[in-house]
């Protein structure tokens, strides 16, 4: 067989001696000693470049001193006039006026018992304005 070709040593992979692996099979190298762990020397690259700042505008923000607004006025910061205030309550018709409206007329609500509802307060949601500007501060739903 003279035309046979001979294994060629690969270049890039280096010869690997038998001490490398271990007796439990041969499948993994051992790790190394501390004889032989070397240090890299620090990286050296290129500097680090920093870009300028990102300008944010901010959002606008509702800032309410009381955060229980309930069907009381109550103290809160206008965001329109930017000052503190007593806010100015208005009782309007909501979800749970209506539903109690609808209530009383499918239980056989008489004489117009059904519009009863609209003429309490404490079925009615809240409006909290500004006195000054009269700026919509906050709604109080009851439902």
């Amino acid at each position: 067989m003279e035309g046979a070709p001979s294994t060629p040593a690969n270049p890039q992979y280096p010869p690997q001696s038998v001490s490398s692996y271990s007796a439990q099979g041969g499948l993994y190298p051992t790790p190394p000693t501390e004889h032989q762990v070397s240090v890299l020397p620090p990286y050296q690259g290129a500097p680090i470049v920093t870009a300028p700042p990102v300008m944010v505008q901010p959002a606008v923000t509702y800032n309410v001193i009381n955060a229980t607004l309930l069907d009381v006025p109550g103290q809160a910061i206008c965001p329109k006039c930017n000052q503190q205030v007593l806010t100015d309550t208005t009782p309007v018709s909501g979800a749970l006026t209506w539903i109690s409206c609808s209530l009383i007329a499918f239980c056989g609500g008489i004489l117009g018992c059904c519009c009863i509802p609209f003429c309490l307060n404490r079925c009615k949601d809240v409006r909290h304005t500004c006195p000054h500007c009269q700026q919509l501060l906050f709604i109080y739903k009851r439902m």
